[in-house]
């Protein structure tokens, strides 16, 4: 993390980004937790939860900060700790910054967070390693840049290689990372038949299409998710395939479960880097399937991962 360090790059999930060092990678995902981890051994740990529209924030602040860990043992903040939670203070959120030393030899220190606009409240501490000189400058330039998101969105989403902007009202239902394969999936509503939103990120391309044309094996990819046979088409452009449709089922249709999907919109493409994006959005209603575009124009590799 010195001076000649190449730029730091965007970390964002489930509602909260900031910027890390352009050779950390997240380690741990859970739906309102991640862990980023540079070289070293140093790393970064968040967790965050969002409370009931009106109820008051400062208790979730109070309560997340009681046990910050069981076996350390607190210590002075460092002043650049204290300019970090004052910045974010700046901007609206309520930021209370600790510090620690285990037994172990390890030292830490962080940020309980609440931030009232996005109904947020978060804990967010970096641990040094045994032998590992503290940095807290640059310990505080990643807590300083701490952002939240409202849950009605639009949200962010930074992570694997890839950037995304999901609307609001879309929430992470599930997600997966094999080699290969990073899923995310979203979803409005519990019913059968509300809207449902995936992004994929497929790699290497040539590997995985061999001699199958991208449509084809688009077709293959969705068709779990009710995509049938010759739903998705080549184009537009010479690198991508992309498909449509607007039934309007039967009786028996209906009873099916993918019958209870009466919109359907998908696409994927080649972004270079020898990757595979892919969108597939359904829904029971067409309207709903407006931010469809917007969607795949936001979807795309970082810098890192487009060459």
């Amino acid at each position: 993390m010195s001076s000649n360090a190449p730029p730091w790059k965007a970390l964002a999930w489930n509602g909260i980004s900031l910027d890390v060092p352009a050779d950390w990678d997240p380690v741990g995902l859970e739906s309102h937790s991640l862990r980023a981890m540079g070289k070293g051994g140093l790393f970064l740990d968040l967790k965050w939860e969002r409370y009931s529209p009106g109820v008051g924030g400062r208790g979730h602040l109070d309560g997340m900060g009681t046990n910050i860990t069981s076996e350390a043992a607190q210590t002075d903040v460092p002043p650049q700790i204290l300019a970090a939670a004052k910045t974010l203070e700046g901007s609206g959120i309520q930021a209370k910054p600790f510090a620690w030393d285990a037994p172990a030899g390890q030292q830490a220190t962080g940020l309980v967070l609440h931030c009232p606009q996005a109904e947020t409240t978060a804990l967010a501490q970096i641990v040094f390693p045994d032998a590992f000189p503290p940095s807290w400058g640059a310990a505080a330039r990643l807590l300083a840049g701490i952002r939240f998101h409202e849950a009605k969105g639009p949200v962010p989403w930074a992570v694997h290689g890839i950037r995304a902007l999901v609307p609001g009202g879309l929430g992470l239902s599930s997600f997966s990372f094999h080699p290969g394969h990073f899923r995310l999936r979203f979803a409005c509503g519990s019913r059968r038949g509300n809207t449902e939103l995936i992004l994929d990120r497929l790699g290497p391309a040539d590997a995985l299409l061999g001699t199958t044309a991208l449509h084809d094996y688009a077709d293959k990819l969705y068709g779990g998710s009710g995509a049938q046979a010759g739903f998705f088409v080549p184009g537009p452009g010479p690198k991508a395939a992309s498909g449509q449709a607007q039934p309007r089922p039967g009786l028996l249709a209906r009873l099916k479960r993918d019958g209870a999907y009466r919109a359907v919109k998908g696409k994927t493409w080649l972004p270079g880097g020898n990757i595979i994006l892919a969108v597939y959005m359904r829904s029971r209603h067409l309207q709903a399937l407006e931010p469809f575009e917007p969607i795949c124009e936001a979807y795309a590799l970082d810098e890192q991962h487009r060459n």
